[in-house]
């Protein structure tokens, strides 16, 4: 039996009540005014996530990911995604490695 993929992604949760999904594919900086929640989704593929939330109460919200491409040209690969917030002037990070599946915290 193949082995199910585990897919990694945000979800972040607008002033009006709605969810949007990393793979909707909306551009962040079309949203990131109104987002006043944001959480990394881990699904399993076998009908199990984990939810791991940041503060509600963050005065900015930010998502990125990290990644490579050989110089030759070719597929990029995503390292490392990650989700945070800004509050007081500091940084909170969770980011997530893609190969691993390591998670860590982060501040700046």
């Amino acid at each position: 039996m193949a082995k199910k993929k585990i897919q990694k992604y945000w979800r972040a949760e607008l002033k009006n009540g709605d969810f949007i999904n990393e793979f909707e594919r909306v551009h962040w900086n079309n949203i990131k005014d109104d987002v006043v929640g944001l959480h990394l989704i881990i699904d399993y593929g076998d009908g199990t996530k984990q939810v791991i939330s940041l503060p509600s109460n963050c005065e900015e919200y930010i998502q990125a990911k990290t990644a490579s491409a050989p110089l030759t040209g070719g597929d990029v690969t995503i390292e490392s995604r990650y989700v945070g917030c800004k509050k007081n002037s500091q940084l909170l990070r969770l980011r997530i490695n893609e190969l691993t599946n390591n998670i860590s915290l982060e501040f700046e």
